[in-house]
């Protein structure tokens, strides 16, 4: 039996060189069609003003990072659906003969206790995917990071936060979708009994919370793409003198941001939320030390001069300077009126 576990086990390895294999294929196509377009972009001089407002709508799914491994996805999922029956089978396997030599030790009265095949933890779906997520994590930093940058340098403080998280957004959403296409994609096995129930299961927003909570590498993966809009943010955030500025990107992080864009989604981006409650806390804290700093400079080191206090006598000239604005503005307007007529 030990014997036969050990070329079941290799067996399984096979199916994981085999899938491994292919993803890598994959990544070194999708690589190649990305540095294709790079070049025909730079020849073409495509970096008007024009095109760069347009680059968070840019159909992220038509791209080959996307395209050509959704389409390897659907080929590999079978591959994956395959190797996960065989390691269950086996799993099975182990776990009935362990029972069975436990009770035959005993029933003979031994206590000794073989636990070699307890031992056993490899697990081939978990070698599948950290290869798929040792490739899709380099292959999307550096779009997100071009992309921020492209924002950073053409828009706003306010517009790079909204329109930056929301394509934050749209890609973990699109890595998810990716990530179930080749891992739990149940509806390529139709003559399985079990297919309705898959589909069940993985159309249940709670498993679907679930799933990304249980899985660690996806969860680094978002981390390492969250963290980018914050290198990318935080110093902007740390450079705002404005108390107007920072109330406006306090209310876009948590009115917009957190209580919008990131309630009521199907799937919970803990990583997300994790950077824009962080954000939140940096421009508050930025607030706080610009209120102070106004306190200080302009309330409590506040010295007055002749000219501050000369009262009623400052008014007056206040009222007459913006009196002599209007009378002047008025023959403006007669001035131009006769002209034109």
């Amino acid at each position: 039996i030990t014997s036969y576990q050990k070329l079941e086990k290799r067996a399984l390895g096979l199916m994981v060189f085999e899938i491994t294999n292919k993803i890598i294929k994959v990544n070194a196509s999708s690589n190649t069609s990305n540095n294709n377009n790079n070049n025909n972009n730079n020849n073409n001089n495509t970096s008007s003003t024009e095109e760069t407002k347009q680059t968070t709508n840019i159909p992220l799914e038509s791209l080959p990072l996307y395209s050509k491994w959704k389409m390897e996805g659907s080929t590999l999922s079978k591959n994956i659906y395959d190797l996960k029956i065989a390691q269950e089978k086996r799993e099975n396997m182990i776990f009935k003969y362990n029972n069975n030599d436990n009770n035959s030790m005993n029933n003979s009265g031994s206590s000794t206790n073989n636990n070699n095949n307890n031992n056993d933890t490899y697990n081939p779906i978990m070698e599948c995917e950290k290869t798929y997520f040792q490739y899709r994590e380099p292959l999307i930093t550096p779009l997100l990071t071009d992309t921020l940058e492209t924002l950073a340098n053409t828009r706003s403080l306010n517009e790079l936060l909204r329109n930056g998280s929301s394509y934050l957004l749209r890609i973990l959403h699109l890595e998810y979708e990716l990530y179930k296409d080749f891992f739990f994609n149940v509806t390529n096995n139709n003559n399985n009994n079990n297919t309705a129930q898959g589909e069940t299961i993985m159309n249940n927003p709670e498993h679907q919370n679930d799933l990304l909570d249980k899985n660690e590498l996806f969860e680094s993966m978002a981390e390492t793409l969250v963290n980018t809009l914050y290198i990318t943010v935080r110093p902007l955030i740390l450079s705002q003198q404005e108390i107007d500025s920072l109330c406006d990107l306090i209310h876009i992080l948590k009115s917009e941001i957190i209580e919008g864009q990131l309630k009521g989604r199907t799937q919970t981006f803990h990583a997300m939320e994790y950077i824009s409650r962080k954000l939140l806390e940096d421009v508050q804290e930025r607030l706080v030390y610009r209120v102070e700093k106004f306190i200080l400079e302009e309330i409590e080191l506040f010295a007055p001069t002749k000219a501050d206090l000369n009262y009623p006598g400052k008014l007056e000239k206040f009222n007459e300077d913006h009196s002599s604005n209007s009378n002047n503005n008025n023959n403006n307007d007669n001035k131009n009126m006769a002209h034109s007529s």
